[in-house]
């Protein structure tokens, strides 16, 4: 309300020291200096009412405007604070997520490395079952399905190496046999 009226009376001062000017300017003109000089005498106090208006305004409201700066300052430095807490949290947040993953995936690719160890030595009675459906889950499947052939493939080339062996002891027996039979048949011809 006190600034309303401020303003208010400030605007009448305005238009009486506009009216004021247009007077001092016109005796300017239509009669020279001679005229327009003393009406400056009457125009300063209309000039000096409304700087006076401005200066009370300056002055009342000057300590407003700067606690205003002096708050926005506040709360930009706040939000500042709160940015750079934010900022600071989703970096850590960031690295948490980062290190979990990584060590995720390493811990499961040194289960695989350690199985393909157990395979390289010729043990097939390790299993590898991971539980993901990324590319580390098809790896470790991938290197069950490996060891179970490689295992499939010695088992068959076991039973096969006693099969030759088996067959080997029969033909040697043959062999054996027929030499035998030879030597009786040499024996009965030279008889």
């Amino acid at each position: 309300t006190e600034m309303v009226e401020l303003l208010k009376d400030m605007k009448n001062s305005l238009d009486d020291y506009y009216t004021m000017g247009k007077k001092m300017a016109k005796a300017y003109i239509d009669d020279g200096p001679e005229k327009g000089n003393p009406m400056m005498t009457e125009f300063d106090p209309f000039a000096e009412k409304l700087a006076g208006i401005i200066d009370k305004i300056v002055d009342e409201y000057k300590d407003d405007l700067l606690n205003s700066f002096a708050a926005i300052g506040e709360h930009n430095i706040a939000n500042t604070k709160a940015l750079t807490i934010g900022i600071i949290t989703v970096l850590i947040f960031s690295a948490f997520i980062a290190y979990g993953f990584s060590h995720y995936i390493s811990v499961a690719l040194r289960k695989a490395v350690d199985f393909a160890g157990y395979v390289a030595e010729g043990n097939f009675d390790q299993t590898f079952v991971i539980e993901q459906k990324d590319e580390v889950g098809a790896l470790a499947n991938s290197l069950s399905k490996m060891s179970t052939s490689l295992k499939n493939l010695i088992i068959d080339i076991k039973d096969s190496s006693i099969t030759v062996n088996r067959s080997s002891s029969t033909i040697q027996e043959l062999s054996n046999n027929i030499s035998a039979s030879s030597r009786d048949t040499v024996e009965k011809s030279n008889t």
